[in-house]
């Protein structure tokens, strides 16, 4: 399932998830020193999307009940927002 936590301004940090795993990510180049790192957590990866890459929850207890019920909220405010956007039309 797609992290919804991961998403972008609108949604909480991924550290919100029940099922949080707290990983050190090193930004910067792979064959260069580590000058920095960002959190993370370690059950996300990216998959390939129809626009590029989305953040993939690969949690082995399964999605969070939380993450589900967050990935709910953002698909019915979508659904919201497109009715509102045809209803002007």
């Amino acid at each position: 399932m797609r992290c919804p936590f991961a998403g972008d301004s609108r949604t909480p940090s991924v550290t919100a998830c029940s099922g949080y795993s707290a990983v050190r990510v090193p930004l910067g180049p792979v064959d260069g020193a580590l000058e920095s790192a960002a959190p993370s957590c370690g059950h996300l990866v990216s998959l390939r999307a129809g626009r590029g890459f989305v953040p993939n929850c690969e949690n082995p207890r399964g999605f969070p009940a939380d993450a589900a019920a967050l990935a709910a909220e953002i698909a019915e405010r979508g659904r919201r927002e497109r009715a509102a956007r045809r209803a002007v039309r």
